[in-house]
Order: C-alpha cells, then structure tokens, then sequence
C-alpha cells in the first residue's frame, strides 16, 4: 500500500459496466442527459478554460484555450506528469515553499534529484531561499533551481504564500514556478499570473460528488517557458483518463459555480462563529482559513474579480482547520462532530479529518516543526444547510468543553 501511494497510475474510479448510486440529499450526484463520448474531453478542456478566463485579474493577458489544457486520470498523476515535463527540460534541483499535501513533496523527491523545503513558506523562509539562490549562482551558474512548488492555499493549515515574490524570484532566476490551486479553487482564485504551470485535482470541488477522480496541468500561454514546455507535452502526453469517468466529471461539474458560492458561504459563516472561542478558555486554540489566517493578504491578491452578469462570488474556499489545546480534547471533539468522517475534501458532504494523526502518525514530531500539531481536525465543508451544521459543530465544541473542563479541576 505504501508503495502505491507514490504511483500516480491508477486505475479507473468507474467501471463501464458499473452503476453509480444517486444520493437522496440537496447535493444529490447529477444525473442524465450525459455528455457524448466523441465530445467529452473538449467539453472539459473548454469548461476549465472558460473557469480560468472568468474574472481575471489580469485581464489584458492571454485566453487560455483547450488546447493548454492536459487531462489526467488523477490529481497525483497530473503532478507527476507536471515534474517529469519540467524534469526532462531542466535536471535540477527542485523547491517547495510552503507546507504542501504531504504525498506531492515526496513525489518530488522520489522521482527527482534533490529537494529543498521551506514549509513555513513565511517572509523570512523567502529571504533564506533567496540567498540560497544568490549564493548557488555565484557558486555554479549551471546549477540552479529547477522548479518551485506551492498551493494556494496550503493543505492542511490554509497559508498562502507571496506568490508575486515569488514570481519575480522566477523570472530573475529562471526557474519553474508551479502552483496547485486545487483548495483554493479556480472559482475563486486566479494563480494564471504567476505560475508558470498550475496543477489541479479535479476529483476535488471542480467535480464536487465524491464519485470520480481527474486531475489536470494547464499551461500558461503567457510564460516565457510556454512554447518550450507546450511542445513537450504534446510530445509526451496521452490522454489516460478514462472516458466513463470523464463523462461523470462533466456531468458533475455543471454545477461547479452553484456549489462553490454555497460551500464558501457556509465556511466563512462557520468560521466566524468558531473565531469566537479564541482568546477565551476554551479547548479550541486557533481556526485556521485563508480569510482569517496570518498571510489573508497573500490569498487576496490571487481572488477573482467578480462577474456582473454571473451569480458567483468568489471567496474563501471550503476547507478550514481546527486546532485543539490537547489530544483529549480534540479527540472529543471529532467523536461527537456528527459528519463524515474521512480524507479527500471538497465533496457535497462535510468530511472531518484528524490530518496528523491519519497522515503523518510516524512524522509528527516533523509536522509539528512546521506548525503542524497532532491536535487539529480539518473540516472540509459539503452541501447541507449551515445551520445544522453550525449546530453538529457546537455539540461536539460542547463535548471537548466538557473534556476541557473536567481536566482544569483534576
């Protein structure tokens, strides 16, 4: 199992002669008129590319258009093909700024050669790394940084980093700059200025159910890199995702805006509510979310502009995580929290996860070095009123209270 976890390969999350189960709640999994086959994968490449041209901050920049856009069966896969295409260009070392999803930095390093790894992703972390950069050129002018990756915004504790910075980092020094959006989502950021190439799971928000995985690698027309790494891909690249599972993908995505408005609604709401038990004695310690946390500025900068005629607002994403005083108190918590318990995010139910303990149980005196603490639960917002939800979270707010309490009178 550990080893497949590092082959970005997999196999089809739908069969052909399976039958997919449609779900009796709000966010019920869409149905019929399906797309047809012969059209499918345009349908796709031309909805992602409409989604980047929506709202742009830059708007006097290049249209992205299908034909920049690759499909992959997985998010994984879609990262992978993204390293071994800059890889195969530049054999060098590779950099990741900010604390990324944990299987990406490993990937990197497993099929790369060398790895740095600034995951505080603060000011002082892009003064380090930029004299790293100063020193390797006087150094070894022929040996300099590959590629650079970063989220926006970052799994599983919502930072953003100076994405401008580093940019200009990249155009002084020539080096990839490659951004996974898929927390923020493209809905509501716009990383198209700055990266170089931007990686999305598309098993995430964009399809919105929980039922299919994709990812994607789109490229960006105006990078000085583009017609270099363009004429790569095309070389290289095979459209491995299946066709079922794309006609599910461009069924569920039809929605995508609607969802992303009502799951950003829900989890700024919910957030505000649970900022209120910070600074008091509660058990509950911080709540971290791109719209309150220490770099809010950071991910302001990448939102969309809103569109007049269009419904959509963009915002703060539907992933928020909570950090508890210890473990008794947060294992309360998660206990009582009546929602789904589990990993992945972006789904039409409310997923609860307790990240460190689920994914870094042998690394979490490393995770913690980074911030990281074995006492957080990530809450990835689904579909269901906000009310109710509100009301499942105070339960289980109440029953780490009562943890809490019982321990400040031992």
């Amino acid at each position: 199992m550990q080893c497949l976890q590092h082959v970005p390969k997999l196999l089809s999350s739908n069969h052909e002669f399976s039958e997919i189960s449609k779900l009796d709640i709000s966010g019920a999994i869409p149905s019929e008129p399906k797309c047809s086959f012969q059209k499918v994968y345009a349908k796709l490449r031309g909805r992602l590319a409409d989604l980047q041209n929506l709202g742009r901050i830059n708007t006097e920049g290049p249209a992205v258009t299908e034909d920049m856009i690759f499909l992959y069966p997985t998010g994984m896969t879609a990262i992978f093909e993204a390293h071994q295409l800059v890889v195969g260009l530049r054999h060098a070392k590779t950099v990741v700024f900010g604390f990324l999803y944990e299987l990406t930095p490993k990937l990197l390093r497993l099929y790369g050669s060398g790895l740095e790894f600034f995951g505080n992703g603060t000011r002082e972390e892009l003064d380090e790394f930029e004299e790293m950069l100063k020193l390797q050129r006087y150094r070894d002018p022929s040996n300099q940084v590959q590629a650079v990756w970063c989220e926006c915004a970052s799994n599983p504790l919502l930072k953003t980093v100076d994405l401008e910075r580093l940019r200009r980092l990249a155009d002084q020094y020539g080096f990839f700059l490659i951004v996974d959006d898929t927390i923020g989502s493209v809905a509501n950021i716009d990383v198209l200025e700055v990266a170089d190439i931007i990686v999305t799971s598309l098993t995430k928000s964009f399809s919105g159910y929980a039922n299919v995985m994709a990812g994607s690698v789109i490229l960006n027309p105006a990078s000085r890199f583009y017609v270099e790494l363009r004429q790569e891909l095309r070389q290289s690249y095979q459209n491995s995702l299946f066709i079922h599972d794309a006609v599910q993908l461009e069924l569920n995505s039809r929605d995508y805006l609607a969802r992303t408005n009502k799951i950003n609604q829900t989890a700024s709401y919910l957030v505000q509510f649970l900022q209120d038990y910070i600074g008091k004695p509660t058990p509950l310690s911080a709540v971290y979310y791109p719209e309150t946390c220490c770099s809010a500025t950071n991910y302001r900068r990448r939102m969309r502009a809103r569109v007049s005629n269009l419904p959509h607002l963009p915002g703060f994403g539907g992933v928020f995580t909570l950090e508890f005083i210890n473990i008794s108190t947060a294992t309360a918590f998660f206990d009582a929290l009546n929602v789904h318990k589990g990993p992945s995010l972006g789904a039409q139910y409310t997923l609860a996860q307790p990240y460190v303990q689920t994914v870094f149980q042998k690394e979490k005196s490393w995770a913690a070095s980074y911030g990281l603490k074995e006492t957080v639960v990530r809450i990835s917002v689904g579909l269901e009123d906000m009310e109710e939800l509100k009301v499942c979270i105070t339960i289980a707010l109440d029953a780490a209270m009562h943890v809490f309490e019982e321990t400040r009178r031992m």
